[in-house]
């Protein structure tokens, strides 16, 4: 699921242009993996510090490459959300820490926690269908994000039933949910390209040049055209 962005990003870094690319869901990537990790510590469970591990460093590449090439308005939201679920997470893993608390006890405080940050992160992507619904274009949600939501979900899902665990298996059903609604709209509204403005400004010369070069050419091959046939006349006097 972690990988899924992997190709769009390098895109954008190797164009150096975000185009329609939602960068909103990578800190909620970092903070998610961050919550799950320090769950699986708590509760000394291998399956779920090993999956969650690389994604942490996933999203922190994401995360960064977002940043450099984001326009301001983008950069104040990352920015926002990276101060506050580090505000959030510091507060719980100094409570765990500090507190007199019981090892259920500090299973619940993370279990909560991480419940709490996988759902902003499966909703996310959400965060741009009012653009969806009004483009009518899906152009804003990465549509293999969406699928690698869903089957992570429907993962996880059965690894929480089958381990008896309502904290893996509750956000993640919910989680699936959600990333089938964003399927769906991917398939009512198709993507459309949207034209960069920067890309606009740099065309428009280069199209009234053109328009203006075949103008003269028109011009030049009409006198060409009015030369050979006074030419013609005066031969036939």
């Amino acid at each position: 699921m972690f990988l899924s962005p992997l190709k769009a990003v390098l895109d954008m870094r190797r164009t150096g242009r975000i185009g329609d690319l939602n960068p909103i869901p990578f800190p909620v990537v970092v903070a998610n993996c961050v919550a799950w990790v320090g769950y699986s510590i708590v509760n000394k469970d291998p399956y779920v510090f090993m999956a969650n591990d690389p994604g942490l460093l996933l999203g922190l590449f994401y995360t960064l490459s977002a940043y450099g090439y984001a326009d301001a308005k983008t950069r104040n939201r990352l920015t926002a959300l990276i101060m506050l679920f580090g505000v959030a997470l510091s507060g719980v893993a100094l409570a765990v820490a500090v507190m007199p608390m019981s090892k259920n006890e500090k299973m619940l405080l993370w279990g909560i926690t991480a419940n709490v940050v996988l759902l902003i992160y499966y909703s996310a992507p959400l965060t741009t269908v009012k653009e969806v619904l009004v483009s009518r274009s899906s152009a804003s949600l990465y549509w293999p994000l969406c699928l690698m939501n869903v089957l992570n979900g429907l993962l996880w899902v059965g690894y929480g039933r089958a381990t008896n665990n309502s904290f893996i298996w509750a956000p993640n059903a919910v989680g699936a949910l959600l990333g089938l609604l964003q399927l769906t709209l991917c398939l009512v509204f198709p993507r459309k390209m949207r034209v960069d403005p920067e890309d606009a400004a740099k065309r428009e010369p280069l199209l009234s040049r053109t328009a203006e070069e075949e103008r003269a050419n028109t011009d030049r091959a009409g006198d060409l055209l009015h030369q050979r046939r006074g030419s013609s006349a005066a031969e036939d006097v």
